[in-house]
């Protein structure tokens, strides 16, 4: 049997090695890009009572863990990402401060994905910035809710957030009209804005929800007549329209969604 070249056998062994030493890489030895570590600084601490958190957790996703964040490790260069941020009480008590709010440096967590804050807006208003959430183009799931302060109109611009799958804005006290915008969403599966003050007409652009499956706007002072674009997203699994002031009929076509369920009361739809 011929016997391998040397420079070749030594190749191997400086591969394998290397493949090795990748493999036992220390998660504790990856970092957080500085700007990225500041961003989340200042997003949690504009929100939590706990004026220390920075101090306490200064290597969030490896030595100093909070139960609130997740992240990932890129691949190039390895380094670590926040990708998901919960803010409620069943991570911190209080969960939030009197005078919290919604920073912009989430702008600077390019990869965030998630973004859940329950029950943080309870005294001081808190209004939606109309520009902020349609620049985190990497969400897909984003639920404010039970937030009693948290008002003003729902931004236009989430419906640039094409991303996203799970919208959820219920239990706050948000106003206006449901954005036509939202029609822009194609990937989105459940989309919650119920228990709010929202006006107005559902928007005949709510076709464009193909992958729909979920949709709760219940508990509004919506108005007009139900719109026969709802019997085109195929995927509905569920509508609840309850406590609105909608009229009309329902239309055919959503009748024919055999695995939709109807929760509306009887004044609402006729």
């Amino acid at each position: 049997m011929a016997s391998l070249p040397i420079f070749l056998v030594g190749f191997l062994v400086l591969s394998c090695v290397a493949i090795a030493m990748q493999r036992n890489l220390d998660e504790s030895d990856i970092v957080m890009e500085e700007g990225e570590l500041l961003g989340l600084f200042d997003v949690i601490g504009s929100l939590l009572d706990e004026p220390g958190w920075a101090e306490v957790h200064p290597e969030p996703c490896t030595n100093t863990p909070w139960p609130g964040i997740e992240c990932e490790i890129g691949q190039d260069p390895p380094i670590f990402h926040v990708t998901a941020i919960h803010i409620g009480p069943d991570v911190a008590t209080p969960p939030c401060q009197p005078s919290a709010k919604i920073s912009d440096s989430l702008l600077k967590l390019p990869y965030l994905r998630t973004l859940s804050i329950f029950n943080c807006f309870v005294t001081s208003t808190v209004i939606l910035s109309p520009t902020l959430f349609g620049a985190l183009s990497s969400l897909e799931h984003l639920s404010l809710q039970s937030n009693p302060s948290l008002s003003g109109n729902v931004p236009p611009s989430l419906g640039n957030l094409t991303r996203l799958r799970i919208l959820s804005l219920s239990q706050n006290n948000l106003q206006g009209n449901i954005p036509g915008e939202f029609g822009w969403l194609v990937n989105l599966e459940q989309l919650d804005l119920s228990y709010n003050n929202l006006s107005g007409e559902i928007p005949q652009e709510i076709e464009g929800l193909k992958s729909l499956a979920i949709l709760e706007l219940s508990s509004n002072g919506l108005t007009g007549v139900l719109p026969f674009a709802l019997g085109q997203l195929q995927h509905l699994q569920k509508v609840d329209l309850c406590s609105n002031r909608i009229h009309g009929k329902i239309p055919p076509e959503l009748g024919k969604l055999n695995r939709a369920s109807y929760q509306s009361a009887s004044q609402d739809v006729g």
